[in-house]
Formats: C-alpha cells, structure tokens, sequence
C-alpha cells in the first residue's frame, strides 16, 4: 500500500461540502491519493535523491582532487626538468662567457702595456728633441727668431678637418 501524500478524510469532507456524494467523494480522495503517491516524490524520497547527489559529488570531488594533485605533480616535474637545462644552459655559456672576458681582459692588458711603452717611448723621445734642440742652440747651428724683423713672414697651417675654413695665420 501507498503511503498517503493527502489527508484522504479531509478531501473527502470538502468534496462532500461541495455536493459530492460521500461514497463518491471517498473514492476520489483515495484515487487522487494514490495517483500523487505513484507519481509525485515524498519529502523522504526527496532526502534521499538529495543524499545520493551529494555522495555523487563528494566522488567528484575526490576524483577532481586526484586530476588536479597528478597534473599539478606534472606540471612541477616539467618545471624542474626546465630548471636543470636552464642550469646547465647557464653552466655551459657562463664558462663561455667567463672564456671571453678572460681574452677581453687578457687584450686590454696587452693594449694597455703597449700604451704605457709607447708613452715611456715618447717622453724620450721628447726629452732626446729637447736635448738636441739645446746643443743645437748651444753649437750656435740652431737659433729661435728671436728679432722682429720685417723678414720673417707669416705661417700659414691649413686644417685638413673643414676643407672650406680659410687658412689659420700664426704670428711670427
């Protein structure tokens, strides 16, 4: 038997109010009673169907957790593979690097002592003309204009940087 979703009795009686017969009435009641109670789900049977999604969904979960954990262990897996050929990339071009600023460094010493060479080399190379010029002064061979004279013309220098710039005159 059916569990009863109405109350039949009351049915019954406000049919009965409304001019049904009473043996009409009670069979109505009992009809419609076991019509919704074939057909329409009890607050039990809706307990259930609301226990049953919610254990469905904890499944879910616990299966989407396990997705999402394995992925995620994946993802990791893959960034620290990337992470030892980043290392190992930086470990090989480092040394490379390293190689060429050694050459770099080992060619600006090079430069740098032909430089103070060839500055030691001019600064004798100026004291020997100074010497020079002095004995030559001293022998008498070489003097400086020291005389005024209207027979010392002016120099003129050309500077070969502006093409077009009028000659530079130097006093004499």
């Amino acid at each position: 038997m059916a569990t009863a979703v109405i109350d039949t009795l009351r049915y019954a009686e406000k049919l009965e109010r409304g001019g049904v017969e009473h043996s009409t009435a009670n069979e109505m009641a009992h009809a419609l009673n076991d019509e919704l109670a074939n057909h329409v789900p009890t607050k039990a049977d809706l307990e259930q169907r609301f226990e049953s999604m919610e254990n469905s969904l904890d499944a879910m979960e616990v299966k989407f957790d396990a997705r999402f954990d394995a992925m995620e262990a994946k993802v990791d897996a893959r960034f620290e593979a990337m992470d030892v050929k980043v290392d190992a990339m930086d470990a090989k071009f480092g040394a490379r690097f390293e190689a060429l600023e050694a050459k770099v460094d080992a060619m600006d010493s090079k430069f740098e002592a032909k430089f103070d060479s060839l500055a030691a080399s001019l600064k004798v190379t100026n004291a020997m003309m100074i010497l020079g010029f002095g004995l030559l002064g001293t022998l008498g061979i070489f003097q400086l204009a020291k005389d005024p004279s209207p027979v010392a013309a002016p120099v003129a220098i050309e500077r070969p940087a502006a093409p077009n710039a009028p000659p530079v005159e130097l006093p004499p």
